[in-house]
């Protein structure tokens, strides 16, 4: 294991990484499928705020976390992988 780095703006940051891809969930990822139907953003008088809810996350965090180990601090265009 490899503890995963985290700071100011650590999750908008790797949400930003992953953005830069399309991902394919297939029909048989249900977890996955589930996870993303249930992800939800922080709201301030009902305005939706730059901070996801900590629930239904654990699949993406996994994701973010190899993503932002794998390609960390690039923010211009990557690679059309993954």
């Amino acid at each position: 294991m490899i503890p995963a780095t985290k700071g100011a703006d650590s999750v908008k940051h790797g949400l930003d990484l992953m953005k830069q891809w399309r991902w394919n969930v297939t029909a048989e990822s249900t977890n996955w499928k589930r996870e993303q139907s249930n992800y939800k953003w922080q709201e301030k008088d009902g305005i939706p705020i730059n901070k996801p809810v900590d629930n239904w996350n654990h699949l993406w965090d996994a994701a973010r976390y190899a993503t932002v180990m794998k390609w960390g601090n690039v923010t211009s265009r990557l690679p059309q992988m993954l």
